[in-house]
């Protein structure tokens, strides 16, 4: 083997152990126990009796290292409630129907889900959700588009088209992050509040300098 061949054979195998590192990074849980989510379900058509739902909850009751014990709350259109709680294990891909996800996953990384295989994070953008704007995955199956919390792994809403029925879930309450105390973007604020305290500064030296203008 020459060496330019040899050279060659050792740079493809790093670029294909980097690529395999990005795409598939390790598995890190996001939530911790006590952690929970709220979510309001809006279903339309004929939706199968154990889907017609209004509102769920999701509280992490243990969490130890890739694996996570979920208790789900269900409340059903005809208000009766159902709990169950589900072990979930992000490395075999036990995400509970992707509402748990790794965490920190960037554009163009992979996760497994028992059911539909290898997901791929699309995109990562902002969204609000619960009173704050959060970074958030978005990633698709045949049927479902999800938004991920980045940081934490959460289901933040998903939309299901069964083709018959729908189902849109979007999370509305949870004690994971405080909702923002600013309306609008903390920058904007800071600049807007920058700027008045110039006008006022303005204004004060004006009113001195006609002063002594007088005087």
């Amino acid at each position: 083997m020459s060496r330019n061949v040899a050279v060659l054979l050792i740079c493809v195998t790093l670029t294909c152990l980097l690529c395999f590192s990005v795409c598939y990074a390790e598995v890190e849980i996001g939530v911790k126990e006590g952690d929970w989510v709220e979510y309001d379900v809006n279903v339309t058509g004929t939706v199968p009796a154990e889907h017609d739902l209004t509102w769920a909850r999701m509280e992490y009751i243990t969490v130890q290292g890739k694996t996570a014990e979920v208790n789900i709350t269900s409340r059903y259109s005809d208000g009766s409630e159902a709990w169950v709680v589900l072990h979930l294990d992000l490395e075999a891909g036990q995400t509970g129907d992707s509402f748990l996800i790794p965490a920190n996953l960037q554009e163009g990384m992979n996760y497994t889900e028992q059911y539909h295989g290898e997901i791929t994070i699309i995109d990562v953008t902002q969204r609000e959700y619960s009173g704050a704007r959060r970074n958030t995955a978005h990633g698709t199956t045949a049927e479902t588009l999800f938004y991920w919390d980045q940081e934490t792994g959460v289901l933040l809403e998903a939309r299901s088209d069964y083709g018959n029925y729908t189902i849109d879930t979007v999370a509305q309450k949870t004690n994971i992050w405080e909702p923002q105390t600013f309306a609008i973007d903390p920058i904007i604020f800071v600049v807007i509040i920058v700027a008045a305290i110039a006008v006022i500064v303005i204004f004060v030296i004006k009113q001195k300098m006609k002063k002594l203008e007088s005087n």
